[in-house]
C-alpha cells in the first residue's frame, strides 16, 4: 500500500493484517475493511482515523507490484492487466456503489458502521 498526499508519497509499506507474506486472504467470506483502522480502548495501539483523508484508486493483484520503497506515485489512473483481480476508481458519482474495472467484475459496496444509541434517560 502507498500513501499519496497532492501527488507525493508520504507513507508505503502498508499492509493488510492477518495475511503472511506472500499469503492469502483468511476467507473469501469475510469483509476485506479498507480506510481508517478501528482501534479498542487501551489496546496500546495508535488511533488512526480515517477523516482527512480518502481513497482515489484501488487495486488488488495477485502478485508483489512492488518491491520496498520501489514505489513511483501514478501519474493517471491504475489499468487492469492479467494479474489484477478487482479495480476500483472513486472518482464517480456514486459513494455507495462501486464497479470493477478488472475483467473479474466484482461490485465494491460501501458498509456503513451502524452506531449504538446509549441514553441514560
Amino acid at each position: 500500500m502507498a500513501i499519496i498526499d497532492s501527488g507525493s508519497t508520504v507513507g508505503c509499506g502498508g499492509s493488510i493484517s492477518g495475511l503472511i507474506p506472500g499469503g492469502h486472504l483468511t476467507s473469501a467470506n469475510e469483509p476485506l475493511l479498507v480506510g481508517g483502522v478501528p482501534v479498542l480502548k487501551d489496546s496500546g495501539l495508535k488511533a488512526m482515523p480515517a477523516s482527512g483523508m480518502y481513497i482515489d484508486e484501488l487495486r488488488i493483484s495477485r502478485v508483489v507490484r512492488y518491491g520496498v520503497g520501489a514505489y513511483n506515485t501514478p501519474i493517471g489512473a491504475f489499468t487492469s492487466d492479467d494479474d489484477t483481480l478487482g479495480l476500483y476508481h472513486f472518482d464517480g458519482e456514486s459513494t455507495e456503489h462501486y464497479e470493477d474495472a478488472s475483467p473479474h467484475k466484482i461490485p465494491l459496496i460501501r458498509v456503513k458502521k451502524q452506531t449504538e444509541s446509549k441514553s441514560n434517560q
